[in-house]
């Protein structure tokens, strides 16, 4: 069974074909928000009949688009903001577009783009929400499913290499508490559509990802992706990378069979190297430290993303509101007027409307601060949570090779040790019955026992007070003497010099193949300290990149947002300077 072959429930509604209330919906809940789902401001959206997804313009009260057509006798700057706004809040790449330009800087001409998502029917016959992704001229349609498989299948295959995160998955319970229909639940999709394009060019800036065949085959419409994932270097990945090269995985060689697979950690290797005052342990022991650091940042700073955009959608609500309450009583004049004052009441209305007007340029310049501020401080904030996440997780397998050298490096030491008692007990033999021999002849007990020796091979070889206390050591309570498939754990002493003979042998053999192991995982930790620093480098690079677009993208969206609101109450303060003049003239004469 593949193992990445598994989430349809992200693709495809579990009703689907049934006559369930949810049998139309997709998967998306504000309560239970996956890693990039956060609840975004309330506006409207519609689909057309060939599923092109489209934004609409935002919902605000008809008394405003009406008061767009009016005229005042000063330049209206207020309501060209306004139209301004309204038209950049309505496309539908007014974010995308320049965040995906600001993330890949020269290389944006070559981006990895996703042109379109909707619903459409795969080579199996499933209909499923799919996104079209364009690259060198080529698109190729995907599924989500396809996506999250396809970083599994990188976190296997490149075990050394940090894979950029993708967002989660929604689980299938998601189906049954708060289902979304497709064609109305155009911001999930796009957010979706967005990320998922981050994840894309995030791996294709990194060599190892882009140059795999898999990445490739993934961007290349002539594949079928679970074709993809049940055959070669996919259907041979072994079951833990710890027994296979950490460069090529699906090339393991036997001795990687004979490797040890720890499954805690004990440390015990890198604190030596730290001991030993080593470079490169004292490296990986800082990337470790400064990522704990880096996290301790940005999971308060994403929690105060989340609280700033809360706060500026509350107070968009209220301009929303507000704006809408002053453009209808700019309208009353034309239900009470008073014929001698229906100049200057036209005049008073005009300036109540200029009000409301500004108020809505307000609106819908915090609309898009509030927007800017998800995918500012947002999803990028938490996209560089996960980076530390996945570099936790390549750093840990690191720790495992390393726990793989200590556990060999230990095996040999025990292997030798045993091996010399051994050999110092069969010494010890040789030379007690030297020493028995020579006096033969004056000890008849001694004699009695040398005879005793010669005539059964069998029986141990010394009769040395001291021997006789460690045999009696070792005999059980029972008295039944102890069973000869424990020898390898017995004392030299109490083997017979044939059994100390072929343990010696046994252990030669094994320690030579321990010692081509022990070989084999120093190459395969220089390989993954090798690659393993330049994966945290390029990481180190993104991070620096991506702390200089926030700040510079933050800053360019609030000053956008101040100059906006400022040119309106500005222009709104010379229409209604103008007014009062207008006014105020009958009184003069």
């Amino acid at each position: 069974m593949n193992v990445f072959d598994g989430s349809e429930e992200e693709d495809n509604n579990p009703f689907s074909g049934t006559t369930h209330l949810y049998a139309s919906g997709i998967a998306a809940v504000t309560d239970a928000r996956d890693d990039y789902d956060f609840p975004e401001p309330a506006l409207n959206f519609e689909s057309n009949s060939d599923s092109n997804i489209e934004h609409s313009r935002t919902d605000v009260p008809n008394v405003i688009a009406e008061a767009d057509e009016r005229e005042l006798d000063v330049e209206d700057d207020t309501l060209h903001s306004w139209k301004f706004a309204t038209s950049e809040l309505s496309r539908n790449s007014v974010f995308e577009t320049s965040y995906m330009n600001l993330s890949h800087g020269e290389d944006a001409p070559e981006a990895i783009r996703i042109i379109d998502a909707g619903q459409y029917k795969d080579g199996y016959g499933k209909y499923a929400i799919g996104y079209k992704i364009e690259f060198g001229g080529i698109v190729v349609t995907r599924r989500y499913s396809e996506f999250d498989s396809l970083r599994q299948s990188l976190c296997r295959l490149l075990p050394t290499i940090i894979i950029p995160p993708i967002p989660s998955k929604h689980p299938i319970i998601k189906y049954i508490f708060n289902p979304l229909h497709v064609e109305k639940d155009i911001r999930t999709i796009n957010r979706r559509q967005r990320l998922l394009a981050r994840f894309l060019n995030n791996c294709h800036k990194v060599q190892e990802i882009r140059d795999h065949v898999v990445f490739q085959k993934f961007l290349n419409p002539e594949y079928f992706w679970k074709e993809v994932l049940s055959s070669p270097p996919i259907s041979i990945l072994p079951m833990n990378n710890l027994l296979a090269p950490p460069l090529n995985p699906t090339k393991p060689s036997p001795l990687h069979l004979l490797l040890p697979t720890p499954s805690t950690l004990t440390m015990h290797r890198r604190d030596e190297l730290i001991a030993a005052n080593d470079e490169t342990e004292k490296k990986f022991v800082k990337y470790n430290s400064d990522l704990v650091k880096l996290k301790e940042i940005l999971q308060p700073l994403h929690k105060t993303g989340r609280n700033i955009r809360t706060n500026i959608q509350n107070y968009s609500n209220v301009l929303s509101e507000l704006g809408a309450y002053f453009n209808a009583y700019s309208l009353e004049n034309s239900v009470f007027q008073v014929v001698s004052l229906i100049d200057q009441m036209n005049r008073l209305s005009m300036g109540i409307e200029k009000v409301g007007q500004s108020i809505d340029v307000s609106y819908v310049s915090t609309e898009l601060l509030s927007e800017g501020i998800v995918f500012i401080l947002e999803e990028r904030t938490k996209e560089m949570l996960q980076f530390i996440h996945e570099a936790q997780r390549v750093l840990q397998f690191r720790n495992f090779k390393q726990e793989q050298y200590y556990t060999i490096e230990k095996t040999i030491k025990k292997r030798q040790l045993r091996i010399k008692q051994l050999k110092e007990a069969d010494e010890q033999s040789i030379r007690l019955g030297e020493a028995l021999k020579l006096n033969a002849e004056e000890s008849p007990t001694v004699a009695q026992a040398l005879e005793s020796i010669s005539q059964n091979s069998t029986k141990k070889q010394t009769t040395d007070p001291q021997f006789i206390d460690i045999i009696k050591s070792k005999i059980p309570s029972n008295g039944k003497s102890p069973s000869s498939s424990s020898s390898n754990e017995l004392e030299p002493h109490l083997l017979t010099q044939d059994e100390r003979a072929s343990q010696v042998n046994k252990l030669e053999r094994e320690l030579e193949k321990l010692h081509e192991c022990f070989r084999l995982i120093e190459k395969d930790l220089q390989q993954v300290n090798k690659s393993m620093q330049g994966s945290l480098n390029h990481l180190d690079e993104y991070f620096k990149e991506n702390w200089h677009m926030i700040l510079r993208d933050l800053c360019h969206h609030i000053v956008s947002w101040l100059k906006d609101c400022s040119q309106s109450w500005h222009s709104t303060k010379q229409a209604i300077d103008l007014s009062l003049i207008h006014i105020s003239e009958p009184t003069r004469h």
